[in-house]
């Protein structure tokens, strides 16, 4: 629920506008039943709220908003503005997920592979119509450790659990929550100066700012930092080293804690530069010219096991997030340093004229890198960011388990080798860490240009017809949208320029493959009736 208030005060050229929002939000998991299923028996659940569960909403917050105005020189055509906001984060029902017993959970186990050349082995190749094919049956069986064997399959394959609580009301639920807990929020400020040039043409320059505080925290007392032991091994890319972190502690249930995390570790900012020129001309031309210069910048140094609305995986607090931990370029360098990093640079023209015989010819003009999401550290259940950054940074990827071997064009390392040692034990399984700082590999850049023509056409007053056909991207540009990232049997793709000779592969240092490009050049007709 949500109650606003704003008003409007002028005080000779000075306009103020003010508001206060008041927001209270509460959420409750109903009581829940389910069967017995392969890795966990029937389970049955009361129903849970604020009441039971301290903090978990049933939050009462402010969240202020102001505006000024002022009229330079009193004659409206120069402005000074400046802004300023408190906007909590949008919660629905997923703040709940991480205490209902119901939720999703996941785990890495190791799968013992039947050796596919043992006699009666599920594995074994079989031939259809003459052609040697995979074994339809050749999947992981069983529970944990081989328990819960299937019938007509034999023993289950499935190594021991991670977590001796999985599947338990403890590993459903399994978090204490800091009766303190709330959600997130960000500061967004913004000033800038608006003059009309000339008539109908007016110049805008902004500067915006937006900072996230309280980002949710998990902890896991269970696996503190004696848990881990750091190795040294070799970055494929570049030959400089990496400390990597394995974990020797293995079997603890998790003991897990979610609050917030403090802004020292966990910090969000973005920070643009904002020009652009409109013009309103006579005879209903009109033309838009804007720069726009920004960066948003991620700290995620608060090795946390999950976020708001998810604790999958291994709920560990994990070391190797560490790595290129954080974009301010402050702390953990010696586990990876970022360098500074560099802002985006994004253009727009966009304009109309009207010529002979009711036509009017249009034509726009796009310039920036393809938004993706930089990755500095893998989490557990998968890949993500604590953040939302979008300044077009390319992640490298390595996804490494203790049978991982070096690609075949690595840099100071042996192609083939062992990354660890045999026998090596890797306690989490896997591990995926990323071999560049972010803003080092950065996104192709799509320019693309587009045109328009259109004819109004009236008839008995009450109909119009307006046809029209356009054309986009008209250079037809073929800039990747999305690429690999991750790196497979070969580095050679994924080598910087400056690792690349006269005798590389040709395809060396260009980069993941592709999976789509920018949509080719396309011709669109349509016809608007109004009547």
């Amino acid at each position: 629920m949500g109650l606003f208030l704003m008003d409007t005060w002028h005080f000779k050229r000075v306009a103020i506008t003010a508001g206060l929002r008041w927001e209270y939000l509460a959420a409750e998991i109903e009581a829940e039943n389910a069967p017995a299923g392969r890795f966990v028996p029937a389970r049955s659940f009361p129903k849970t709220t604020c009441s039971t569960i301290k903090g978990m909403g049933c939050w009462k917050d402010w969240a202020p908003r102001l505006g000024i105005v002022y009229d330079v020189f009193g004659n409206h055509r120069t402005a000074v503005k400046a802004g300023f906001g408190k906007y909590n984060s949008a919660y629905s029902t997923g703040f709940t997920n991480n205490f209902n017993p119901m939720t999703g959970v996941s785990q890495n186990v190791t799968w013992n592979f039947p050796d596919p050349k043992a006699a009666g082995s599920p594995c074994a190749p079989v031939t259809f119509a003459g052609v040697v094919a995979p074994n339809p049956n050749c999947y992981p069986t069983g529970g944990f450790v081989g328990a819960g064997v299937l019938p007509g399959i034999g023993a289950g394959t499935l190594g021991p659990s991670i977590n001796p609580a999985f599947g338990s009301i403890a590993a459903g639920t399994g978090v204490s929550l800091d009766p303190n807990w709330h959600r997130d929020y960000n500061y967004q400020y913004n000033a800038g100066i608006q003059h009309e040039l000339a008539k109908g043409v007016t110049l805008n320059l902004n500067w915006y700012r937006r900072s996230q505080y309280q980002q949710t925290l998990i902890l896991n007392y269970a696996v503190g930092p004696d848990a881990w032991t750091p190795v040294t091994i070799t970055n494929p890319l570049d030959g400089s080293p990496i400390t990597f972190y394995n974990l020797i502690k293995t079997g603890t249930t998790p003991a897990l804690f979610q609050t917030n995390a403090p802004q020292r570790l966990a910090r969000n900012t973005y920070t643009g530069y904002e020009t652009f020129v409109t013009a309103r001309l006579p005879h209903g031309a009109f033309g838009v010219f804007a720069w726009t210069i920004d960066r948003d910048l991620d700290r995620s140094c608060d090795l946390s096991a999950g976020t708001s609305t998810s604790i999958t995986g291994n709920k560990l607090n994990d070391p190797n997030t560490l790595r290129y931990c954080d974009m301010f370029g402050n702390l953990y360098q010696e586990l990876g340093k970022v360098p500074s990093q560099p802002w985006q640079n994004e253009f727009k023209v966009q304009g109309a004229i009207p010529i002979r015989w009711g036509l009017v010819a249009s034509a726009s003009f796009y310039s920036n890198r393809y938004q993706y999401a930089y990755t500095p550290a893998p989490t557990p259940g998968g890949i993500a960011t604590a953040g939302v950054i979008n300044n077009g940074y390319l992640s490298r990827l390595w996804n490494l388990t203790s049978n991982t071997v070096y690609p075949a064009n690595c840099v100071g390392c042996t192609p083939g080798a062992r990354v660890f040692p045999t026998g090596f034990v890797l306690g989490q399984a896997s591990e995926t860490i990323n071999l560049v700082a972010p803003g080092q590999v950065l996104t192709p850049r799509l320019n693309q240009f587009d045109v328009g023509l259109k004819k109004t056409i009236k008839f008995r007053e009450r109909y119009v017809v307006e046809p029209e056909v356009q054309v986009f991207n008209i250079l037809n540009s073929n800039a990747a949208v999305t690429e690999a990232v991750t790196l497979a049997g070969d580095a050679t793709a994924f080598l910087p320029k400056a690792a690349c000779t006269a005798s590389s592969p040709a395809n060396c240092g260009l980069g993941g493959t592709v999976t789509t490009i920018t949509n080719p050049r396309l011709l669109r007709l349509a016809m608007l009736f109004r009547f």
